[in-house]
């Protein structure tokens, strides 16, 4: 698995939502992958700055439970802990962050990584998330908040419009 674009092969060099050069070494941004079986389906990168200005976009209740979804539900230190600092990309993704089924096991995920310039960055990410998992998570999610999701959806990719980005059974992708 990697972080690189599809359609180029190469690292991602713009931000989706604003176009800024991601290549700076003093631009975080984070790239995240949507898969049904082996085909990625969507896939995209966006600066700290828009993935913020995003979430600012999201209601209260729904950050709300975002938060008290991953802390219920996610052991960042173990996970830590057990991969160790030497621990390959493939290995922080093999198992959903939130219920630790293996790729293998689920019929759709999503994976996600912190960027600073080209160098992934250590820590909790990169992460994996089920597609199980993640259509808990969506339904905790206010209207507004599903509305400001769809909407960047709708502003950032061309193509069919965001409703018909349906993944089977899961929904849309979402923000991690």
């Amino acid at each position: 698995m990697d972080f690189n674009s599809l359609e180029t092969g190469e690292a991602f060099d713009r931000c989706c939502d604003c176009g800024c050069d991601l290549s700076d070494d003093y631009v975080s941004y984070m790239v995240q992958k949507s898969y049904v079986g082996e085909e990625c389906i969507f896939e995209y990168a966006i600066c700290n700055d828009c993935r913020e200005k995003v979430s600012e976009e999201f209601s209260e209740k729904s950050r709300e439970a975002m938060f008290d979804f991953f802390h219920d539900r996610a052991d960042i230190d173990e996970k830590m802990m057990r991969l160790g600092p030497e621990a390959s990309i493939d290995e922080h993704i093999q198992t959903c962050l939130t219920c630790s089924s293996t790729r293998e096991e689920v019929s759709s995920y999503s994976y996600a990584g912190l960027f600073l310039g080209t160098i992934l960055l250590p820590g909790p990410f990169p992460v994996m998330i089920c597609g199980k998992c993640e259509e808990e998570l969506t339904e905790c999610l206010s209207q507004e908040t599903r509305d400001a999701w769809n909407r960047f959806l709708e502003e950032n990719f061309p193509g069919p419009p965001a409703d018909v980005l349906d993944k089977p059974r899961t929904g849309k992708p979402i923000l991690l």
